[in-house]
């Protein structure tokens, strides 16, 4: 019995040892679905218009590296996934997070595709609480050494009861001096009110319906549009982040960096 069980315990090892030694050029992580308890989940959105002048280098594709772990893609020898307006993993899924390792974190925008260290753009720390969720909302004021300026976020919410849903609100248009608000033609109200460039209103719940709702970014205090969303269906127990992004002088829709409001869902 004793021989017995030192075969099968050197026959597990030899298993372990043999994944193990099996080097990628590009390990990926499940996005939707944790790798063990000891993950953090990370969610990642390019809203930083003028990134390329910010980090001195063409942005305008990259990968996302946690200790040189390719995050952003779905298939090994892809070319990077992040863009202007950029989501990883995209908008609509069921689980809008990757996981990754909890734990401390080189995080690395780099490009290149077999060879993801060719040219490193930005390169910044962070340590990930295991079973926390997160959002790197990438802005241009991403070389801030302050999470909250940087808008390197932990996602905190609660599960919410049948009608209704989590959102929270993100003011990333940084090139703008004044506050904006946010109005819901169903609720016919203000949902946000002066919330400042660089600023996050932190998840709440809301009533759920099946009616669509038309939501109005307008200047702080006036009648004066910014941009509409159309058509929003914010659905029963799930999670949103409304997005305030873009460059604050262009409202021509056929500029890709004009301000615009989105929404995506985290969960």
């Amino acid at each position: 019995m004793k021989k017995l069980k030192s075969i099968i315990l050197l026959s597990s090892l030899a298993v372990i040892t043999g994944v193990f030694s099996c080097k990628r050029d590009m390990a990926l992580r499940d996005p939707a679905v944790p790798v063990s308890v000891n993950s953090a989940n990370i969610s990642l959105i390019d809203v930083a218009p003028n990134l390329s002048t910010v980090l001195g280098v063409k942005a305008d594709t990259f990968n996302v590296l946690f200790n040189n772990v390719k995050v952003t893609g779905y298939t090994a020898g892809t070319s990077p996934v992040m863009t202007f307006s950029g989501m990883y993993p995209l908008s609509g899924t069921a689980a809008g997070y990757a996981a990754i390792p909890a734990g401390d974190q080189t995080i690395k925008f780099a490009r290149g595709v077999n060879t993801l260290d060719s040219l490193v753009l930005f390169t910044f720390n962070e340590s990930l609480q295991a079973n926390s969720y997160y959002t790197l909302l990438i802005t241009d004021s991403i070389k801030s050494g302050n999470d909250a300026a940087r808008m390197f976020l932990k996602d905190n919410f609660s599960a919410v009861d049948t009608g209704f849903y989590n959102m929270r609100f993100v003011n990333a248009v940084l090139n703008d001096t004044a506050g904006v608000d946010v109005w819901s033609a169903r609720q016919a109200k203000n949902i946000y009110t002066n919330v400042k460039p660089g600023n996050v209103v932190d998840f709440a719940k809301f009533n759920s319906s099946w009616t669509a709702d038309t939501l109005f970014c307008r200047r702080a205090g006036t009648a004066v549009g910014l941009d509409t969303l159309l058509t929003q269906n914010f659905y029963s127990l799930r999670t949103y982040t409304l997005v305030y992004k873009g460059n604050a002088f262009s409202a021509v829709k056929t500029d890709t960096k004009r301000r615009h409001l989105i929404s995506y869902v985290n969960k």
